[in-house]
């Protein structure tokens, strides 16, 4: 019985730390989500896209693979266990 008892907690702490993944990872998709909005409305604004990648840190192929990236599984699994 008690060790069936540590079985389900340590069970229980994996399922809870998933979650926390799980979430931390859906906020920082959201993070990145929101940026990539902000600097196509920018690049639509006339800002040069090479200057924004600068100030974002990232290099414009990153940019352009971004935007023409298609979800991978993990990332339709996540969404569909949000909603």
């Amino acid at each position: 019985m008690k060790a069936r008892n540590e079985s389900l907690e340590s069970e229980n702490a994996t399922l809870k730390k998933l979650k926390e993944m799980e979430r931390e990872l859906m906020l920082r998709k959201r993070g990145m989500k929101q940026t990539i909005k902000r600097s196509k409305k920018l690049k639509k604004e006339g800002y040069k896209v090479a200057h924004l990648c600068e100030i974002l840190g990232i290099s414009r192929s990153s940019d352009y693979k971004w935007l023409k990236r298609k979800p991978t599984a993990s990332e339709n699994r996540l969404r569909q266990l949000i909603k």
